[in-house]
């Protein structure tokens, strides 16, 4: 839905020691400001030092949309998703299926999506 107020958007990852966060955000030319905030997700990968790490990708919504999209539309289920952000680069979905009765776990099924960032020009 935020694909008809701008061609882009904003994804910014948090892991803290306190709470891991995802927050998705676009902006119509200084008019308004959409956001969505999930909190309560669990860190992939978490600092010895107990630092506050954040990193930023801009997308386009398009691209983002097509991803998620083909997710909904196909017959495929999911266990759980990572999303790495790596900023000025990409970001990358991993998705994981639901067991469907495999017993190999030690390597569950899974789709990788690589999407292109924007440059992210600082404020």
């Amino acid at each position: 839905r935020m694909r008809s107020f701008w061609s882009h958007i904003e994804l910014c990852a948090t892991n803290s020691p306190r709470e891991n966060t995802l927050r998705l955000q676009v902006h119509k030319e200084n008019l308004m400001s959409i956001t969505t905030k999930y909190s309560r997700l669990e860190a992939v990968a978490q600092t010895t030092d107990g630092a506050c790490q954040t990193a930023e990708a801009k997308l386009e919504i398009k691209k983002l949309s097509k991803v998620l999209q083909s997710l909904i539309a196909s017959d495929l289920r999911l266990s759980s998703l990572i999303c790495c952000i790596i900023p000025d680069k990409s970001v990358v979905l991993k998705c994981f299926l639901a067991d469907h009765g495999s017993t190999d776990q030690e390597s569950p099924n899974s789709i990788v999506f690589y999407l292109p960032v924007q440059y992210l020009a600082a404020d």
